[in-house]
């Protein structure tokens, strides 16, 4: 993907992700109590988490757990397998033994765990229907995270993520489609703030 790789701009990188036609949902709010662990298995889409409220770890593949804390945002992008729990050493449940037939959406709840600390997931999925989807991938990292005061400082995505937790806890009319758009600049957000980390000549 060169034009990303040459990219200086964010107008260059909207038109490649525009290129993309991305299509985003809301799976499920994830209401967890410790002890907690769900693995996630590998698959077409590309993951986004929300920490809500307390904190977790990711692990993903063979590299060392990474502590998320609330407010941060998570994308798991290539469609890996991995899992989120309470502690690195928690075993987990498989998300479909967790969820059964249900297809989630967007004002579905899980609530898993026992009786300890809690915590609270947004969680969603992107798709891309372009055939170059998986070449813009492979430029990214397996995951990118979002730090909440990264958050604050990009005023664009800080209101999108508040938005979208907004709309998924109220069931106002057009609320999907307002979802939709909103998970498209979150993703674009969250791209354009790994973008802006890295050194010089350093995605390409």
């Amino acid at each position: 993907m060169p034009l990303l790789l040459e990219a200086t701009g964010t107008d260059v990188l909207a038109d490649v992700l525009d290129s993309l036609e991305l299509r985003g949902r809301i799976f499920c709010r994830c209401q967890l109590t410790a002890p907690w662990a769900i693995g996630f298995a590998s698959g077409d889409f590309s993951h986004f988490h929300l920490m809500e409220r307390g904190h977790c770890w990711l692990r993903l593949g063979n590299a060392n757990p990474v502590a998320l804390d609330e407010g941060e945002l998570l994308l798991v992008t290539r469609g890996h397998g991995y899992q989120l729990s309470d502690e690195p050493g928690t075993p987990p449940i498989p998300l479909a033994d967790l969820i059964g037939n249900s297809q989630g959406g967007l004002h579905a709840v899980l609530r898993h765990g026992g009786d300890g600390e809690a915590a609270v997931l947004l969680c969603g999925a992107f798709e891309f229907e372009s055939p170059q989807a998986m070449s813009f991938l492979a430029v990214l990292p397996e995951w990118i995270r979002v730090r909440k005061d990264e958050r604050r400082v990009n005023e664009w995505l800080d209101s999108t993520v508040r938005f979208l937790v907004r709309e998924t806890q109220h069931s106002d009319m057009g609320a999907a489609t307002v979802v939709t758009s909103l998970i498209g600049v979150l993703f674009v957000e969250a791209v354009r703030t790994w973008l802006r980390e890295q050194p010089p000549g350093a995605a390409g």
